[in-house]
């Protein structure tokens, strides 16, 4: 034999008899196959080197009944936002995991839930060192070190089939920044729902993604809620806040009205008694005797402290003394004439 002895020999594929070029050869554990037969089989089998030609020849016979499956699945469901997908159809109660746009001309693997004896997510923490830099601008780490943080959310699926075992993939297309919260937890929960849907039992995979707070890229320090680093940057000073306005007064309960004192007897009913400076009730003014002054009375009847009527009409009378007697009665004494009183003769 030469160098390249049998290299050039013509080879034949031991599944469709075709010949086999130069760089078209599939080895198997007992034979050969073409290029064409070996795009035919699943992606998801890796085991091609050692498989015989019977076996071969067996999971492409099963892959041609596949097609039929493939061509009459229906998607209700699907998870993964990468090339590769999880595709259920709940009608027929099978899933295929595949980035295949055309069914019937790709013929994806369908699988029964019934096949698959596990689900195991993978959840992939990457991190990097974060560096600072001193006054000569030289790289230096910060004490303590700080890492940014990257997440990808990996599967694996394992089945009981006659030429897979176990499929391997990622949810996502690239890796996730830990500072990306909400978009963490989508996947989480996507991940999650995978899990329950291959095996019926849903876990609790919030753990597996901690929270790492946000840090200053400049100094390291851990930032705000509101995103400032309290040390790189200023306080923004806040207003103080505003006094609460005063409460009015509440208006006072109303008062019963007192009750009156009766009137003086014989003295206008309703009319309210005299009452002092400090608004007390005058006391009534008595006699040297104590007793009672009689009260004044008006026109209308009531007792007036004054003195007695004068009757007036059209002219005055004064009052007059008593005529003395001059021996007539009822005469007045009339002067004497002749300038004296007349002698006895």
């Amino acid at each position: 034999m030469g160098l390249f002895g049998g290299l050039f020999d013509k080879k034949v594929c031991a599944i469709c008899g075709g010949e086999i070029g130069l760089l078209g050869n599939r080895k198997l554990e007992d034979g050969n196959l073409c290029k064409q037969c070996a795009s035919q089989l699943s992606p998801w089998f890796s085991d091609r080197r050692h498989s015989t030609v019977n076996e071969i020849a067996a999971q492409l016979a099963y892959r041609n009944d596949n097609r039929a499956r493939a061509a009459a699945f229906h998607v209700t469901r699907s998870y993964g936002d990468s090339f590769t997908k999880v595709l259920v159809d709940d009608a027929m109660q099978a899933f295929m995991i595949t980035g295949a746009d055309n069914f019937a001309k790709e013929n994806p693997d369908v699988f029964d839930f019934g096949m698959v004896t596990g689900c195991r997510p993978d959840i992939h923490e990457y991190r990097h060192e974060v560096m600072g830099k001193d006054a000569e601008g030289h790289p230096v780490s910060f004490q303590p070190r700080r890492y940014h943080y990257d997440y990808q959310f990996d599967m694996t699926v394992t089945v009981n089939h006659p030429f897979i075992d176990d499929m391997h993939f990622s949810l996502n297309s690239g890796t996730i920044e830990d500072a990306d919260r909400d978009e963490l937890d989508r996947y989480v929960a996507m991940t999650e729902d995978v899990v329950e849907t291959m095996t019926g039992r849903r876990p609790d995979l919030s753990g597996e993604v901690p929270y790492h707070a946000p840090f200053c890229p400049d100094c390291g320090h851990d930032l705000a809620p509101d995103g400032r680093c309290l040390f790189c940057h200023p306080l923004i000073p806040v207003a103080p806040p505003r006094p609460a306005a005063p409460r009015p007064a509440p208006a006072p309960a109303p008062q019963a009205p007192r009750p009156q004192a009766a009137p003086a007897h014989g003295g206008p009913q309703g009319a309210p008694q005299q009452r002092g400076p400090q608004g007390n009730q005058q006391p009534q003014q008595r006699g040297p005797q104590g007793n009672q002054q009689p009260q004044q009375r008006g026109p209308q009847g009531n007792q007036q402290q004054s003195k007695p009527a004068q009757h007036s009409g059209s002219t005055h009378e004064t009052s007059r003394q008593p005529a003395q007697n001059s021996g007539r009665p009822g005469n007045q004494s009339e002067p004497p004439r002749g300038g004296g009183p007349r002698g006895r003769g």
